[in-house]
């Protein structure tokens, strides 16, 4: 497996909110983008990435079958609800902080995948690119009952209200699922910052045309979203199976 991993303040934005992780012995890769604002923001992502890694990496190699990695993959994100919430709760200026995640573990032929909130895993497979998971926020909920295309969400005014966060009120239950991950397959993980400022179609176009390389295809696409108006933090995580 290629993996290539770059994150980007954007063209409008003060700070970055967005954290991401890769470890390719393991598979591990993670994307969170933080809300609650400046220093909340990056405190809740970055802190969920380290929980995450932390309770993934000290489980391994003992989960092995997909119930196990699916429970494992719930553990860590409770585990960063948790700490999250802690940090929140000591001190007033980090208070309703959150985060998204998505989390992707890659065995063999194989992806387990978790994720909360409006962060994105694609999957590209013979050329053809689909969205793997759901936005849990008030845009995605609109699309699901066809009241709002995906397009016209892409310029929604409510397009960053996220229904479900990591650190939020409650604990967030993360949505699993375990798919086929064949050679030659392109996965991407990425956060609002890039869909929002590129469509699907575009994204899909720089993926076939970089082929096996996946870190010029990466820059590529915050550079295009950043062309587009970059009005947010941009990450891409993409890793071909080879």
């Amino acid at each position: 497996m290629k993996v290539a991993a770059q994150t980007d303040v954007g063209r409008v934005r003060e700070h970055n909110e967005d954290s991401l992780h890769v470890d390719e012995a393991l598979g591990l890769l993670i994307v969170a983008d933080g809300i609650g604002g400046q220093q909340g923001g990056e405190v809740a992502s970055a802190v969920a990435v380290q929980v995450i890694t932390q309770v993934v990496q000290a489980a391994f190699p003992t989960a092995a079958d997909t119930e196990q990695i699916g429970q494992l993959m719930r553990r860590a994100i409770c585990g960063a609800h948790e700490a999250i919430c802690a940090r929140a709760a000591a001190n007033p200026d980090l208070s309703n902080m959150g985060t998204t995640v998505v989390l992707v573990l890659c065995q063999r032929d194989t992806v387990h995948i978790a994720h909360v909130g409006d962060s994105r895993a694609y999957l590209l497979h013979h050329g053809r690119m689909r969205q793997l998971t759901e936005d849990h926020s008030v845009v995605g909920e609109l699309i699901k009952v066809g009241q709002l295309t995906p397009r016209a969400a892409r310029h929604h005014r409510l397009r960053h209200l996220i229904t479900r966060s990591v650190g939020g009120p409650d604990c967030a239950s993360p949505d699993l699922q375990c798919l086929p991950w064949a050679l030659g397959d392109f996965l991407l993980l990425c956060s609002d910052g890039l869909t929002n400022m590129v469509e699907e179609r575009a994204i899909r176009k720089l993926i076939v045309q970089g082929g096996a390389d996946v870190h010029a295809t990466s820059a590529k696409l915050v550079a295009l979203a950043k062309t587009n108006g970059g009005t947010d933090n941009i990450t891409v995580v993409l890793a071909y199976n080879e």
